[in-house]
């Protein structure tokens, strides 16, 4: 489950598939909570621990940009998808 949802993140921030052609966001923050759930992890995710692994995962994408080298986007998209995870966990929380 993980893994098709960083996919499917990661082919919406490459640009490989069509952002409207599911209601995206919807589709996500569905999918999210029903992994959340199904691993009783949301006893853990109190607004505090989940703006803390937002930075956390940021500071992982921004490791991938260090020294100036090239990065690799395969890493890139990976973090960018965890990052988006924690923000739309966050906002659900917050609702």
């Amino acid at each position: 489950m993980l893994k098709k949802l960083a996919k499917f993140q990661r082919e919406i921030c490459l640009g490989e598939m069509d952002m409207y052609e599911y209601d995206s966001i919807e589709f996500l923050r569905n999918e999210i909570k029903t992994f959340t759930e199904e691993r009783d992890w949301d006893q853990f995710h109190s607004p505090e621990n989940l703006a803390k692994s937002v930075s956390i995962e940021a500071g992982e994408l921004l490791e991938c940009f260090q020294w100036g080298q090239e990065p690799d986007m395969e890493a890139v998209t990976e973090e960018i998808a965890d990052v988006m995870n924690y923000c739309l966990l966050l906002s659900d929380k917050l609702e």
